[in-house]
């Protein structure tokens, strides 16, 4: 919600800048984050402007779901957590942003834009191997990160 109502960033504590912020995400962005794999959006990282529809999108499933706590049962499902916040629930809040002209990060070969986001495919960020693909020279580091769809295997 901060980061909603305020603007700036939100990283998860053992995430790592490999390059300084400043570097790599402008002002003028409106929301900007990575890919988990192929298809899900990670949260792990995120950047935002105040007020960003996407940001609101996001804010907006989440609460639907937290609406009906009949749908998760935190005692049986500890995992319910990763259902109502996590990469799914972001994927698919982010669907319904509309498309914006192409943008483009220094060492960054793939980028995705929605709305007036720049999303990069930050592989090498953290030990999922999903995309072998791409290589890019990533600006986050999550060492010794596992990827939610593999805690679940």
């Amino acid at each position: 919600l901060a980061v909603y109502f305020f603007g700036g960033y939100y990283k998860d504590l053992d995430v790592d800048w490999r390059k300084p912020l400043r570097e790599w995400v402008e002002p003028t962005d409106g929301i900007v984050y990575g890919w988990e794999d192929d298809e899900h959006v990670c949260q792990w990282f995120f950047a935002a402007r105040p007020g960003d529809g996407c940001l609101r999108n996001i804010l907006q499933q989440i609460t639907n779901l937290i609406a009906d706590p009949a749908s998760y049962d935190f005692n049986t499902n500890v995992e319910a957590v990763i259902d109502i916040t996590g990469p799914g629930v972001w994927t698919d809040a982010m669907q319904g942003c509309p498309t914006a002209a192409s943008y483009n990060y220094t060492h960054m070969r793939t980028t995705y834009i929605h709305h007036d986001y720049a999303a990069a495919k930050w592989v090498g960020a953290s030990t999922n191997q999903h995309d072998t693909n791409h290589t890019v020279d990533p600006s986050v580091n999550d060492d010794g990160y596992v990827s939610w769809l593999e805690e679940r295997k």
